[in-house]
């Protein structure tokens, strides 16, 4: 982009011959970026037209391509711009919410785990190739009825194509077919080689013929390249993009092994944490029992220190229970001598008493 004045200029890349293979005839990846962006930026834009289910794949290539393997941890719901993945005509046919929506992308996601972004590209472009539109620059023709047709022109050949439907061609003019081609003004003619009656078509503007020429020379120069031994050049470029691409495959392995033995090592840590966790809560819980332990046998001290002491004062109240009742025992049996003296002594005195008068009344 850029700007003149207050202006701003946006420049697009837009690719003028198409590869017949993309794993094939794509060599390095400055190449196969930008015909990503390309073919990404006409399936989404739905120039180029993608049924939903394949778009939907699509778009978890351009997920992975854009932010690698899938984590739960970082890609919560409501990040993903559906508008930005998806054809506008596919979310208007179906009738899903974005969580919907997303979750379809994210299931297909998963699948695509350890891809790196190189790989993830290609894989969007071996899928997109095989859409009907792939590749095909269309123009708008007449025949000679005045009736409008489309032309389409692939790496391929030459296609024509009902007005209202892009999608299948009713006429194919393979480049192996085609002897001539030639435009005057703005009549168009292909010559083919099984001696058929040329096919003439017209355009709106001769400069839109001169276009059609330039693109079918380009393809057909393309495809008989395609199918001549590889120049030593493009030889090297291959072995070469081949020996980067191993080196980053042995670097991705390495990093996946890494980050393998570090998800272990992470893994092992929580578990010993946890452990040690067991660990400490039991040690936490056998000191509260051995507390518990400490003060239920304190407390038995203390009642058998209070039941000794209460049992030191009962033997002692018996002991001084047990004195007074000898002393009162001594007492009783003093007071009984006495008494009995006593009895002794009024026996002896009621004695003397009688004889006493029984004397004196004989007197």
């Amino acid at each position: 982009s850029g700007h003149y004045g207050r202006d701003p200029w946006r420049f697009r890349f837009k690719v003028k011959l198409y590869p017949e293979d993309v794993a094939y005839n794509i060599i390095q990846d400055v190449t196969l970026r930008l015909f990503y962006m390309e073919i990404k930026d006409l399936v989404i834009t739905d120039e180029v037209y993608c049924p939903p289910e394949t778009s939907v794949l699509l778009a978890s290539y351009c997920c992975q391509e854009k932010f690698g393997d899938f984590d739960p941890e970082i890609y919560h719901t409501s990040l993903l711009d559906i508008d930005g993945l998806l054809p506008v005509r596919v979310i208007q046919q179906h009738r899903l919410t974005h969580s919907q929506w997303e979750e379809k992308i994210v299931d297909c996601w998963l699948e695509h785990k350890d891809q790196l972004r190189e790989e993830a590209m290609l894989s969007f472009l071996k899928i997109a190739q095989d859409l009907d539109m792939y590749g095909v620059n269309y123009f708008e023709i007449y025949n000679r009825k005045g009736s409008k047709l489309w032309l389409g022109i692939d790496a391929l050949g030459i296609n024509i194509y009902h007005f209202n439907d892009k999608l299948a061609p009713q006429i194919g003019f393979p480049w192996s077919e085609i002897n001539n081609i030639s435009y005057s003004d703005k009549r168009f003619t292909i010559q083919t080689a099984n001696k058929s009656p040329d096919f003439v078509f017209l355009t709106s503007k001769s400069r839109i013929n001169k276009t059609i020429l330039d693109l079918c020379i380009r393809n057909h120069e393309l495809y008989i390249a395609r199918r001549k031994p590889e120049s030593p050049e493009v030889q090297q470029m291959k072995m070469q993009q081949i020996a980067e691409r191993k080196e980053r495959n042995d670097e991705r392995m390495r990093l996946k092994k890494e980050r393998e033995a570090r998800i272990a090592a992470e893994h092992n840590q929580r578990v010993l944490e946890q452990k040690l966790m067991v660990i400490e809560q039991e040690q936490q819980a056998s000191k509260k029992a051995l507390l518990l332990y400490q003060a239920r046998s304190n407390e038995l001290e203390r009642k058998i220190h209070d039941s000794e002491e209460q049992f030191r004062r009962l033997k002692t109240q018996r002991e001084n229970a047990e004195q007074e009742m000898s002393q009162m025992e001594v007492q009783l049996s003093t007071h009984k001598e006495e008494k009995e003296e006593l009895v002794s002594y009024v026996f002896f005195c009621q004695n003397s008493i009688l004889i006493n008068i029984f004397f004196n009344q004989d007197g």
